[in-house]
C-alpha cells in the first residue's frame, strides 16, 4: 500500500486540482461546456505531469521491482 500511494499520490494530486479548477470553471462559465473541455485536458495534464514526473518515480519504482522480486526468489 505504501508502495502504491508513492507512486501515485503525484498524480493524483494534480488530477484533483485539476478536476477543482474544472468545477469552478463550470460554476463560472455556465455556459461552457464543461464535458468537451474538461475530458481533453484532463488526458492532457496527467499525460504531461507523467512526463514531467516520471524520472522522480524511477527510484521508488526500482525499489519496489527489487524488494518484489527479491520476495519471489526467497
Amino acid at each position: 500500500f505504501s508502495i502504491a500511494l508513492t507512486l501515485a499520490l503525484p498524480f493524483l494530486s494534480v488530477m484533483l486540482l485539476v478536476n477543482i479548477v474544472l468545477g469552478v470553471l463550470a460554476r463560472v462559465a455556465p455556459q461552457l461546456n464543461i464535458f468537451a473541455v474538461g475530458f481533453p485536458l484532463t488526458i492532457l495534464v496527467g499525460l504531461g505531469v507523467l512526463f514531467l514526473l516520471l524520472p522522480y518515480i524511477q527510484t521508488p519504482l526500482v525499489a519496489a521491482l527489487e524488494h518484489s522480486l527479491s520476495a519471489m526468489t526467497r
